[in-house]
């Protein structure tokens, strides 16, 4: 099964450099989210916390993802998204929880991760949680623009959100008082990224 064939262009956009100077920091970033099960569950699967996240949602815990790929260093990855994404792909935190358990259990690569991101915040542009780790996973592979562009999103809609003031004070530093926005951001939504490292 093609999975998001509906709404991602054949885009690819590759960048070689990586970035590290602006850290971000989900657990401030979530400080007044300590109460949302989807941002609770995001926290347990980046502690690999996984017994946790079963508390919150077993439907995604338990599903099987079948049998894994293996890198050049020996390490496991998940290469392919396969049927078992389909009943999440109605609600935004859905599919962004599965996302992040998926990328953490079973080491996601960071395209398909990308991908997930990106559907989720298609399917409520407001969804602050998956854009935060769209802006994270860009920019530490590099693509400071674009995580610039997508900081200064979440800005207008949590402009009191501490951790957005100090990334968006930092991002504006370096690259310029305004990030480059794009024409329309669902387009934007469209596009396919490249990571270097998956």
């Amino acid at each position: 099964m093609k999975i998001f064939s509906s709404f991602l262009l054949l885009v690819t956009i590759s960048c070689t450099t990586k970035s590290e100077d602006i850290k971000f920091n989900f657990d401030e970033f979530i400080i007044s989210k300590l109460n949302d099960s989807t941002a609770l569950f995001i926290q347990y699967s980046m502690r690999k916390d996984f017994s946790k996240c079963s508390e919150i949602s077993q439907a995604i815990v338990k599903i099987d993802v079948g049998n894994l790929s293996i890198d050049d260093n020996g390490d496991k990855y998940l290469a392919y998204l396969g049927n078992y994404i389909t009943p999440f792909l109605n609600s935004s935190n859905e599919v962004l929880k599965l996302g992040i358990y998926l990328k953490y259990k079973y080491n996601l690569k960071n395209s398909l991760f990308d991908q997930i991101l990106r559907e989720s915040i298609r399917i409520e542009n407001g969804n602050i949680l998956a854009l935060y780790l769209l802006a994270q996973l860009r920019f530490y592979a590099g693509y400071e623009e674009d995580s610039f562009y997508i900081i200064s999103i979440i800005k207008d809609i949590e402009p009191a959100n501490s951790e957005i003031t100090r990334l968006y004070e930092e991002f504006r530093n370096k690259l310029g008082e305004q990030p480059v926005k794009p024409e329309s951001f669902e387009e934007y939504l469209k596009k396919n990224y490249y990571y270097l490292k998956e």
